[in-house]
């Protein structure tokens, strides 16, 4: 009898400890893909490759009027980025929009804004969300005076 209680709870605890472990494979998935996302857009963006970075944003629309305000000539330079940190969100549960989670990287960015030329450099927050298993950014704020 003792050597069947101590197989449940072994096997009960073996259970929870593998759960455990896929729930952290999971989120390091998670956080590897937006990572490298992230480090791909601020590629894109550090060449100045619009119509690469403009591929990350879901919504054609977004892509439309962010590729028109980029060509406009309104917008910065980027020389440098460095993704310093991401930060994953709870996982969400019926999101209105089909969003799965949401997520921050703090990017450490080097710009200029022509002619001026002058170099800043500042950390920026960027939001993220997920939709399926693919992580969009969402529209910076100062892009939705298209």
């Amino acid at each position: 009898m003792r050597y069947a209680l101590l197989s449940v709870l072994i096997l009960g605890n073996g259970c929870a400890f593998l759960q455990a472990r896929g729930d952290y494979r999971e989120e390091k998935r998670m956080r590897t893909a937006l990572m490298e996302g992230a480090e791909a857009y601020w590629e894109a963006m550090r060449w100045s490759d619009i119509a690469a970075a403009a591929g990350y944003y879901q919504d054609p629309m977004v892509r439309v009027n962010w590729l028109t305000w980029m060509g406009s000539g309104g917008a910065q330079q980027y020389r440098s980025a460095t993704i310093l940190r991401i930060e994953l969100g709870p996982e969400l549960e019926e999101h209105e929009r089909g969003w799965r989670r949401e997520a921050l990287a703090l990017v450490q960015v080097q710009s200029y804004t022509m002619p001026a030329q002058v170099l800043t450099q500042a950390v920026i927050q960027q939001q993220w969300y997920m939709v399926g298993r693919t992580w969009y950014p969402t529209p910076d704020p100062q892009f939705r005076d298209w």
